[in-house]
């Protein structure tokens, strides 16, 4: 039974990459598609001569991966960048070259998106900052670890991935108005297609979620995160409604992000697991199957972190965005379709968003 459980999310999974790969590998309408970089999309700003200069940019994630890829093409294009991440020494360390190579000016701030009492934290120190926000971008991410509540007592990958953006963009909401026409830009994953938000039962501790046994951690690792993804596309659906005065809130799928090699990702596993004290779901005598499945991804249609975060610098400095509605869901530099109909339903973005605000009630109170 189990090792039916195991072989069918697995084959789902490679069923939905390979699906999305096949209706996405043609460029858009803009010239862009699945493997277009982020120098090229600078290149092709740079041409028109737009940048950021004095633009005040957040970028959550920001000392790794994704997140740090767009950070280094936004110091290019000359914005002033506040990079968040719950890996302080790693961030001020990535910083710091990023300075060298292109003087722009950085900041580093600590922030683990997994306590919403940090997110607080945060938000004061902008509001002594009092600067307003032209793009706010949230690009971590958390996924593969066991159940485990932060001290609200919610999932802690939920939490990270849907609450704390959700609690830091209402609390920021002033300074985006400020930064008129602003930009929130929030990744999502193709995985939320495995799963809407199980509304009876989010937190699914004890259900469908436990640390016990081999079936349970896996599969509920893997609908936990699915769900949070879904969360981000609703969540933006709703914010660009509320943002509709001055500026546009989009959601994007980078795709699937392999690693350069496998020592780097081993590295990032042990940053966070430092991070979030918390250890893989995944056995060690799976370990060699995980190796050979990061090893395939790779080799049939992996994108670079470079590849990935081109749409997330393209959402962020394209002037035609202003035109657009807004509210989303972006893959390739080019809006997309792709997404699962109950992650761009207005009645379950209606739903999800009134119980977020109930969820995180006590921090806009205290404000």
């Amino acid at each position: 039974k189990m090792g039916k459980c195991v072989v069918a999310l697995v084959v789902l999974l490679v069923a939905l990459f390979v699906g999305s790969l096949l209706t996405v590998t043609q460029p858009g309408p803009n010239g862009f598609g699945y493997f277009t970089t982020v120098a090229q999309v600078e290149d092709h700003f740079a041409k028109q001569y737009i940048n950021l200069k004095g633009k005040n940019v957040i970028v959550t994630g920001a000392d790794y991966g994704i997140g740090l890829e767009a950070v280094k093409a936004f110091a290019r294009m000359d914005a002033r960048i506040w990079m968040l991440s719950s890996d302080g020494e790693e961030c001020e360390k990535q910083a710091a070259k990023i300075e060298r190579e292109t003087h722009a000016r950085l900041e580093c701030n600590s922030l683990d998106l997994g306590n919403l009492n940090n997110v607080e934290v945060f938000y004061k120190l902008w509001r002594h900052l009092d600067l307003p926000i032209d793009v706010l971008i949230y690009a971590s991410s958390l996924k593969g670890r066991p159940y485990k509540e932060t001290a609200d007592g919610y999932e802690s990958q939920f939490t990270h991935n849907h609450l704390s953006p959700f609690l830091l963009t209402n609390l920021l909401l002033p300074y985006l108005e400020r930064g008129s026409p602003s930009r929130v830009i929030t990744l999502t994953a193709d995985a939320h297609k495995i799963s809407d938000i199980v509304w009876d039962d989010i937190w699914g501790n004890k259900t469908w979620f436990s640390n016990e046994g081999v079936v349970s951690p896996f599969l509920g690792t893997w609908i936990s995160y699915a769900q949070s993804k879904t969360a981000n596309i609703l969540f933006t659906k709703v914010l660009n409604e509320k943002m509709k005065s001055f500026g546009k809130a989009n959601v994007v799928n980078p795709g699937l992000v392999h690693f350069e090699t496998q020592n780097e990702f081993e590295k990032r596993e042990r940053r966070e697991r430092r991070a979030n004290a918390a250890t893989s779901v995944v056995p060690d005598s799976l370990k060699p199957a995980q190796e050979w499945y990061y090893k395939a991804q790779n080799f049939l249609f992996g994108k670079t972190f470079e590849q990935a975060a081109a749409t997330l610098v393209y959402l962020a400095v394209a002037p035609e965005i202003n035109d657009r509605p807004g509210g989303e869901y972006w893959e390739n530099c080019n809006p997309s379709t792709n997404a699962a109909s109950y992650a761009v339903d207005s009645a379950n973005a209606k739903k999800l968003w009134d119980k977020s605000q109930a969820l995180t009630a006590k921090y806009f109170q205290r404000d």
